[in-house]
């Protein structure tokens, strides 16, 4: 919260194309693309393609608040309708349901009942855990190794002021099982957590698509494919609506070498949230993976718009334009990566990879022991050592660590299939061996 006034917008996109009036709340993570920035509510209309912008004007007080709502047709340049609230820091929740009732009341839109208990649900009641909540979400988001350090903090202090909070659980086990990529932790350490927290969530609300997204990456990094494929369709059947399901789901698909299934969620992922870096960045993915370079490209650019300081945005954009022969840019990208990331182990693998790509021995091997310290502390994956001793050739060095990172059983062995560092030790037989061993192959 602010200490005077701080601005926030919901898009809600209305369809009349029957009888019957449906209402698309925009995800927090896309309005949040708005949060602190002096922008017409036109703008933020013509952005998330909707037709009405919910505008609120919030002034807190000490414990008091005034809260100024006003629903915004963008078409017709006109108020809808607008109230100003009076309540307190403690019935901030309440206050959610009570606009809720009220907006949907004056869009003419008749809720079921149980769709309004999805949106007037209350996972905690204590007004503070939540807004520990809020700001653990914003952080998860950055995905850097620092911005997931605030993440788990701020889930935590949510926990401690509500033991019962599902869905702070579930943000815990979300962020501890990305740290495996973004902070080089261990899988032998994340996954135990990831599954503690996921396991919490759901003895408090098996309901929970969230914590079912996250329990079903967690099989898939264990190599149990079948059983992170049930908890995925479990998750869609709770919420079809949660764009990170979708994501992850595709993510699995692609590494499994299933483009084609991958393709069709991340599409799904990104129609929900089309303001997700993250997102962006895999719908890029997939097609860098299919050796569309331009078209991968085009998405690696837009997820940096999204967020100018998006490390492994400019990462993917550096190697889709090395793909390109576009050495310069590449290059530069790829620096600033390693840059933005705070040196983390995967950017500078796919800069030392580069390096030794175009020859420049001396920066490759530089990199080459900073990755080695990365490995030996427990910040790092033997995939990425190996990733740069293939980007200079030396393919028995590499086959090696591959070999050591399916026994650390670490995050990055799944890539094995869509990694195209491995193009020039793809047939190789001990290459082939590693892909049956982790499953990706038969």
């Amino acid at each position: 919260w602010a200490n005077s006034s701080t601005r926030a917008s919901l898009g809600a996109r209305v369809s009349a194309e029957s009888r019957s009036r449906s209402l698309r709340v925009v995800p927090r993570s896309t309005v949040f693309r708005f949060k602190g920035k002096d922008i017409d509510v036109q703008e933020i209309g013509a952005k998330l393609n909707v037709n009405a912008v919910l505008s609120g004007r919030i002034t807190h007080r000490g414990d008091a608040l005034d809260v100024q709502v006003d629903l915004i047709d963008i078409k017709r340049e006109s108020q809808l309708w607008g109230n100003l609230y009076h309540s307190s820091t403690t019935d901030f929740l309440s206050l959610q349901q009570q606009i809720t009732n009220d907006v949907s009341s004056k869009l003419g839109i008749g809720l079921s009942t149980e769709t309004r208990e999805k949106l007037t649900r209350h996972f905690t009641d204590n007004t503070q855990a939540y807004q520990f909540y809020l700001q653990g979400r914003y952080y998860w988001n950055k995905r850097t190794a620092v911005a997931l350090e605030r993440a788990i903090d701020y889930f935590k202090q949510a926990i401690a002021l509500d033991s019962t909070f599902a869905l702070a659980y579930a943000g815990l086990a979300d962020t501890y099982i990305i740290q495996g990529q973004y902070s080089g932790i261990p899988t032998r350490i994340t996954i135990p957590l990831t599954q503690k927290a996921a396991r919490r969530a759901l003895e408090l609300d098996n309901s929970l698509a969230e914590a079912h997204t996250t329990l079903a990456f967690c099989y898939y990094e264990e190599w149990k494919y079948d059983d992170a494929e049930r908890e995925f369709k479990q998750a869609i059947s709770l919420n079809p609506r949660y764009a990170t399901m979708y994501h992850w789901y595709s993510v699995m698909l692609a590494r499994m070498g299933r483009l084609d299934e991958a393709a069709t969620m991340i599409e799904k992922a990104h129609e929900l949230d089309p303001f997700s870096p993250v997102i962006v960045l895999n719908v890029g993915a997939i097609a860098l993976a299919r050796g569309q370079f331009e078209e991968a490209l085009r998405y690696f650019t837009k997820s940096i718009e999204l967020d100018p300081s998006f490390a492994v945005g400019y990462e993917w954009a550096g190697l889709a334009n090395m793909r390109l022969q576009k050495y310069s840019e590449a290059q530069a990208q790829l620096e600033k990566a390693v840059e933005l990331s705070g040196r983390s182990s995967e950017c500078i693998a796919s800069l030392g990879f580069f390096y030794g790509k175009r020859g420049m021995r001396e920066k490759a091997l530089k990199l080459l022991k900073e990755n080695e310290l990365h490995y030996n502390s427990g910040s790092g994956a033997a995939y990425n050592v190996a990733t740069i001793y293939a980007g200079l050739g030396e393919k028995e060095k590499a086959l090696g660590l591959l070999e050591q990172d399916v026994r650390d059983h670490s995050t990055w062995i799944g890539e094995l299939l869509m990694d195209k560092a491995w193009d020039d030790i793809r047939t190789d037989p001990r290459f082939i061996a590693l892909e049956k061993k982790v499953g990706l192959v038969k």
